[in-house]
């Protein structure tokens, strides 16, 4: 082919096209919690909508593939961990994740990994070791990272001091040996946890940015919500069991528990409030609720009281929240949700991760403990926010910075690209 053909060519077919850039996620998307799949599929908008034409896709690091409930017995096998010895479920986990990472995970990750130009790590709780799970997934993950040369960089995590020997080995093996070209944290308690626990092996100290599940409003259109005659109120139900597991104390009793949030609802009617019950996902979440539909059924005598089926999606339960008039719930995601969509929340004491966020965004004094706080307390606080609401301009400042950390993630991404 001579020149002048050549460049005939290239003019009728126009000029070549970039590649569209591939990135992958490492996160729990498809965790039976619907809050992970929440921040999960708007971080994965997010970065699509700011670099044009992108590949984004999460790995799910427990290798699920779509949205499912979990086991249903998985409240009863958390109570067996929690009664357990540490290093008796350290053991188990190391021989059953060890399992599971290398007959399936570490394959499928570096299958999936082939071609990708760069890996988000986050965000979401993963900087925790409950029985070595996320130390475990996450050496595997980023050592795959490693071998296919991939540039690597953290968003939005969030930390718990729970590190046990083993698992600060494992988080030091996974981060210590590999460059990060952006590294974030989602509040300030979980930058303290990193500079501590990582700063000792020369990973570099984390940005403070916000938990992407506050851009729900931009990614899941919120539905128009209709006149009502009286408000309708969402309380977010949490099994007394994963409370205790994963705060590694427990606030009262289940009975106690039971009792508080019965008494709660009658409470709430009294005041003229309809009542929605739901979850976030979670099979043990959703059987404590239904274990709940008598005596919930015993009080509906006017009809003002609603048990949720469990979403099937992240969106589903976004939606849901935007329509209410105030939430009162103990999972994180539903109160980011609710602050995303200016719906007035209350949250449900139980780990250091929620009082961390709403003293962020200035709702410090919206965290009651289910149990220890009187019912009367936590209807009069209701009360108030009903009335206050979300502080407009403040709301709107946090909203756009999580914008603009999304932005700086994405440029620093390009810049490996």
């Amino acid at each position: 082919m001579n020149n002048a053909l050549a460049e005939l060519i290239q003019l009728e077919s126009g000029p070549e096209r970039a590649p569209v850039p591939k990135i992958a996620l490492f996160n729990v998307k498809y965790s039976p919690n619907l809050g992970d799949g929440l921040l999960a599929e708007c971080l994965e908008s997010e970065i699509r909508s700011q670099l044009g034409q992108a590949h984004v896709q999460s790995i799910d690091l427990a290798g699920r593939l779509r949205y499912e409930t979990g086991p249903a017995d998985r409240a009863l096998l958390l109570s067996i961990l929690h009664a357990s010895p540490v290093f008796i479920r350290q053991a188990a986990s190391k021989v059953v994740l060890g399992s599971l990472l290398s007959r399936k995970l570490r394959p499928l990750w570096r299958e999936n990994l082939r071609g990708v130009d760069a890996v988000i790590v986050g965000g979401g709780n993963l900087l925790s070791d409950s029985d070595l799970n996320f130390p475990l997934k996450l050496r595997a993950a980023l050592t795959a990272a490693r071998e296919l040369a991939t540039p690597v960089g953290v968003y939005a995590l969030g930390a718990s001091d729970n590190w046990s020997a083993q698992g600060s080995a494992m988080f030091a093996e996974a981060f210590g040996p590999t460059p990060l070209f952006f590294a974030s944290v989602r509040d300030a308690r979980s930058a303290e946890i990193w500079r501590q626990r990582l700063g000792p092996i020369g990973v570099a100290a984390p940005e403070v940015v916000y938990d992407p599940g506050l851009l729900a409003y931009a990614h899941f259109a919120a539905p128009a919500r209709p006149a009502r005659a009286s408000p309708c109120v969402g309380l977010g139900i949490m099994h007394p069991t994963t409370i205790k597991y994963h705060s590694g104390r427990s606030h009262v009793t289940a009975a106690r528990q039971t009792e508080w949030t019965l008494g709660f609802v009658s409470a709430c009617l009294a005041q003229g409030w309809t009542m929605r019950l739901f979850t976030n996902g979670g099979s043990e979440d959703q059987n404590y609720l239904n274990s709940l539909r008598p005596a919930l059924t015993a009080l509906n005598s006017a009809g003002r009281v609603g048990v949720e089926p469990r979403f099937a999606t992240p969106g589903e339960l976004a939606r849901f929240i935007a329509d209410l008039d105030l939430l009162y719930a103990h999972r994180l995601h539903a109160n980011i949700a609710a602050y995303s969509y200016a719906v007035p929340h209350i949250g449900f004491s139980w780990d250091a991760k929620l009082k961390s966020f709403l003293a962020r965004i200035g709702r410090a004094e919206c965290l009651m403990t289910v149990g220890v706080d009187t019912i009367e307390e936590a209807v009069q606080l209701g009360r108030r926010q009903l009335k206050l609401g979300v502080d407009r301009n403040q709301r709107h400042a946090v909203i756009r910075q999580a914008h603009k950390d999304v932005s700086r993630l994405v440029d620093k991404m390009q810049t490996q690209l």
